[in-house]
């Protein structure tokens, strides 16, 4: 929230539940039996719903805290939504992701088990829909291996599909129209950034290339900045906080070079600098 020139930060969860309270006829098709689910599994965001609905109903970090419970007791297990404040928790958070490749499945066991509850599947020992799932582009084969056994043997979903997301909003984009044959797909992720090329409709394989920057570098770097110019308040410019700067008062330069030399003008510098907020920390 902001209030005149000062900016409050929320340090709340930010995503998305589903609807509990509405009649969810979403999840079976007339013809078609039990509706597709369709899993979004980014390193940063996962995003999950049934494919008869137009956008995700549960939106969530992917992130993974497990503290052992004593004795006899159950072990905590916090996931999404459920972790209130990731700073406190920072040290012990666990990602299923190495960059953009899912590495740690006991993470991603927890993450399924809360996307399945929260869709409200109810069926006893499986889960009786289709699961389509996204995956970075050229994964490993023994990632997609552990991931399959994953689906097949814990929860028995009937039938998996994988689809790479930056290919799939290509073809998104182009909406009915014939998809063009030949372009350069630039996808930036959390970690990593890839350039694909189409060439004659399919994917130069050979060509492909990731780069290890991403939108999490961006938020470091604004974290790293603000405690350098404010080191009096470095202890609660947290990566969280960073992040909602970037996310909410941040834009990327189309020209770079000309965005530069436009604050040389000074009736250009007065005017934004007068239009900075003070932030609230």
């Amino acid at each position: 929230m902001s209030n005149g020139n000062i900016y409050a930060f929320s340090d709340e969860p930010r995503g998305r539940l589903p609807d509990t309270s509405a009649e969810v006829t979403w999840k079976k098709t007339a013809n078609f039996g039990p509706s597709t689910i369709i899993i979004d599994n980014g390193s940063y965001e996962c995003r999950a719903g049934y494919a008869a609905q137009q956008e995700p109903c549960l939106t969530f970090k992917n992130l993974v805290y497990r503290q052992k419970g004593r004795n006899s007791d159950p072990d905590m297990i916090l996931v999404g939504m459920d972790l209130e404040n990731l700073e406190t928790l920072r040290s012990q958070l666990k990602s299923p992701f190495d960059k953009n490749v899912v590495t740690q499945f006991d993470a991603q066991e927890m993450v399924c088990d809360y996307i399945f509850s929260k869709l409200g599947v109810t069926s006893e020992e499986q889960v009786d829909h289709p699961v389509f799932m996204s995956e970075p582009i050229v994964n490993p084969n023994h990632c997609r291996k552990y991931m399959s056994e994953l689906l097949f043997e814990c929860y028995s979903t009937p039938c998996i599909g994988y689809y790479t997301d930056a290919l799939g909003a290509w073809y998104h984009s182009q909406g009915k129209a014939t998809p063009n044959q030949n372009a350069l797909i630039v996808s930036i992720g959390y970690q990593t950034t890839h350039v694909i090329p189409v060439v004659d409709g399919a994917i130069d394989q050979p060509n492909v290339r990731r780069i290890s920057i991403g939108g999490y570098h961006l938020d470091f770097f604004m974290q790293r900045l603000l405690q350098l110019k404010y080191p009096i308040h470095s202890p609660v410019i947290s990566l969280s906080r960073s992040e909602e700067i970037v996310q909410k008062h941040a834009w990327i330069a189309e020209h770079y070079q000309d965005t530069c030399t436009s604050w040389l003008d000074e009736s250009f510098y007065d005017k934004k600098v007068n239009d900075l907020f003070t932030v609230l920390v």
